[in-house]
C-alpha cells in the first residue's frame, strides 16, 4: 500500500490535480493507493511552536510526522497541493516510489533544483551527503522505519539557528538517519504562484515560478535557457 499526504497549505489544487492523477494511475500500476489530505486549516492538527514564528521549514517537517503517526501505511510519498508535475517529474517519482519499494534505498527528496546542475537535463540524482546545502523539499517518498526518530529530527532541528528553519531544503534532511541510502532528486516540477489559472499554460507557469525569484542562484539564467528550449522540454499536463 502507497500513502499519499498531503500537508502544508492546501493551493492551487485546480490547476494541479490532472497532473497528479496522472500521477496516481502510474503509482496504481504499482501498488494500491490510498490519499490523506492534512493540508491546513485543519482542527485536528495539534500545537506546533514552529508556527509561532512561522518557521516554514521547521513546520513542514513537523507537518510529516504529525501524519505519519495517523497513518497505518509503511510506504508513502509527501506531496503538496501546489506542486505542478511535468511528464518527466511523473515518472521520475513512480521510479524512485519502486526503488524505495523494494529497499533499493532508504529515502528519496525531489524538487526542482537549478544550482549548478544542468538545466536541460530531466533527471539528476546525487546522495544526500553531497548536496546538504540544496536537498530538495517538494516530494518526499520513503518507509517510515527509513527516517529518523522523531526524537532525534526534533533535537536536530533545534540545534540548529533559527533562520535555517525557514528553508525545507536547509531542515529536510534531519528525516535522514546516520547511514541511510538516501538521495536528493531534481526534475522538472514548479509550484503554482499567485496570478496562475486553470487556463494558463506550462510556459505561464514556468516564467512566474521563475519571476518569484528574482536575480537569485541561477535562476535567471533558468528562464533563458526554458525560453530558448520551451519545445524541447516536453513539459505538459496531457
Amino acid at each position: 500500500m502507497i500513502a499519499i499526504i498531503y500537508t502544508g497549505f492546501d493551493r492551487h489544487r485546480v490547476i494541479t490535480k490532472d497532473t497528479h492523477n496522472r500521477l496516481f494511475e502510474k503509482l496504481r500500476t504499482v501498488d494500491d493507493v490510498t490519499i490523506y489530505n492534512f493540508t491546513k486549516p485543519n482542527k485536528s492538527r495539534p500545537f506546533c511552536i514552529y508556527d509561532e514564528h512561522d518557521a516554514r521549514g521547521a513546520i513542514q517537517i513537523f507537518d510529516l510526522l504529525w501524519a505519519l503517526d495517523s497513518i497505518q501505511e509503511t510506504l508513502f510519498i509527501k506531496l503538496r497541493s501546489d506542486l505542478w508535475l511535468t511528464d518527466d517529474a511523473i515518472n521520475i517519482i513512480v521510479e524512485e516510489l519502486k526503488r524505495v519499494k523494494n529497499n533499493e534505498q532508504d529515502l528519496s527528496l525531489i524538487g526542482w533544483h537549478f544550482h549548478g546542475w544542468d538545466f536541460d537535463q530531466p533527471y539528476g540524482k546525487i546522495t544526500t551527503k553531497e548536496s546538504r546545502k540544496h536537498t530538495q523539499d517538494f516530494v518526499v517518498i520513503a518507509k517510515k522505519n527509513t527516517i529518523d526518530s522523531k526524537e532525534n529530527i526534533f533535537t536536530k532541528m533545534n540545534s540548529r539557528d533559527m533562520g535555517a528553519l525557514y528553508s525545507g531544503n536547509k531542515v529536510i534532511c534531519d528525516l535522514i538517519k546516520d547511514h541511510s541510502n538516501a538521495y536528493t532528486v531534481k526534475t522538472h516540477m514548479y509550484l503554482i504562484r499567485d496570478g496562475i489559472t486553470a487556463n494558463s499554460s506550462i510556459h505561464d507557469i514556468v516564467l512566474t515560478y521563475m519571476a518569484s525569484y528574482g536575480g537569485k542562484g541561477k535562476a535567471h539564467p533558468y528562464r533563458d535557457w526554458f525560453i530558448a528550449n520551451k519545445q524541447s522540454t516536453k513539459m505538459k499536463s496531457v
